[in-house]
């Protein structure tokens, strides 16, 4: 049976037109959203290297407390230990490279495999062993879950496989922005009294690239032809204010006001406890996170490429007090939920007509879509050393 040779990106494209066609102003050619060896080179020289959003703080505030998630197909379990330090660890038994821990988050006194029995303190300690005096093993303490990197930023806790810089440096002046943009940092403040949201926590799936979805919420420019009966029905789309991060990687500060029909609503309390004089805020922290605030309500967002054709979406929602409940949540519903199946309608139409074959680079606008290329040369600068 004849073989067909791997196509290399190279083959796709040339490098030196890549720099050509960013600096026209023109997008990314299709092959960065469609092949499979850019994908690898993503997890590779993107995703292996960033720091990751996994949590709020306040989502593992107790002893005991763990969330688990997976970066760059790497399993990962966050916990705090009793001595309230916060850990990172591979969560993958160092005896047979089973899970140890399976739920999505949960309270424990100790971190269990359920293939052997093998036990690990929540500092990453192997504790205990079943029949241990039989098996000619070594050392306890050289069998030990393996550590990562942990760090927080504006409250939110990031785990990083090999990371090649501090959170503090992959942020960059993030977090000025925000603080010019109205945002009180409430996952950062122990006395915000946020708490999660069970109902507005959750994932799904989109059948397109992880870059078009971040391109998709990095403007709005689409929000009035696609969104004529939500965000352009509760926010005044036409000229959204933002500011990138000029410093650093890839940030985006970026405010939509409520219509004046939508303020009676929710004034005065949204002036008083809103983080963010807008109805819907965002920030953007490079590559794949997003921090949503305002009369919405805080939330947390990760955009995880499960293939070079699909994207999971991570969501987790919280209750701010002073906010009203009901106009909160049907004003979350009508932007997220309604909002959002506009928008993965349109983005998996976005990732066939990539696919098409009759796709070639358009331009970008320089205003509204300024953001959208900023981030592509993000996106082209980490992976420029592994195509030249």
């Amino acid at each position: 049976m004849a073989t067909v040779d791997a196509v290399t990106p190279t083959q796709l494209f040339d490098p030196v037109d890549v720099d050509r066609q960013l600096e026209a102003g023109k997008v990314l050619p299709p092959a960065f959203y469609t092949d499979a060896s850019i994908r690898r080179l993503e997890e590779s020289l993107i995703f292996r290297h960033a720091w990751q959003m996994v949590c709020a703080e306040l989502d593992v505030r107790e002893p005991g407390q763990y969330v688990t998630t997976e970066i760059a197909s790497v399993p990962v379990v966050v916990v705090r230990d009793k001595d309230r330090v916060l850990h990172a660890f591979v969560n993958i038994c160092t005896h047979r490279a089973n899970p140890i821990m399976d739920e999505a988050a949960g309270t424990c006194h100790h971190m269990r495999c359920g293939y052997h029995g093998w036990a690990f303190a929540l500092d990453g300690r192997l504790t205990a062993v079943p029949k241990f005096a039989e098996g000619n093993l070594p050392p306890l303490e050289t069998l030990g879950l393996r550590p990562l990197p942990i760090g927080t930023f504006a409250g939110i806790v990031f785990v990083a496989l090999e990371p090649q810089e501090t959170l503090g440096e992959q942020v960059g002046e993030l977090a000025q922005l925000m603080t010019e943009a109205g945002y009180d940092f409430p996952f950062s403040n122990p006395q915000s009294g946020l708490e999660p949201i069970a109902e507005h926590t959750g994932d799904y799936s989109v059948d397109a690239n992880w870059k078009v979805v971040a391109e998709n919420f990095a403007e709005c420019y689409h929000c009035g032809p696609t969104h004529p009966g939500t965000f352009a029905a509760a926010l005044e789309v036409g000229k959204p204010d933002w500011a990138l991060t000029q410093d650093g990687k890839f940030g985006l500060a970026a405010g939509l006001p409520l219509r004046k029909s939508m303020k009676p609503k929710f004034e005065p309390r949204t002036a008083e406890y809103a983080g963010s004089p807008y109805g819907f805020a965002q920030f953007f922290v490079w590559p794949n996170a997003l921090i949503l605030t305002g009369a919405i309500g805080d939330h947390l967002m990760r955009l995880d490429p499960t293939g070079p054709r699909s994207t999971r979406l991570a969501y987790w929602g919280y209750k701010r007090p002073g906010l009203p409940e009901d106009e909160v949540d049907a004003l979350y519903k009508l932007l997220m939920y309604d909002g959002g199946a506009e928008d993965k309608v349109i983005m998996e139409g976005v990732q066939r007509g990539l696919e098409s074959g009759f796709y070639e680079a358009g331009p970008t606008m320089a205003g509204p879509e300024a953001v959208v290329s900023a981030f592509q040369r993000q996106v082209w600068e980490a992976l420029a050393p592994g195509l030249r």
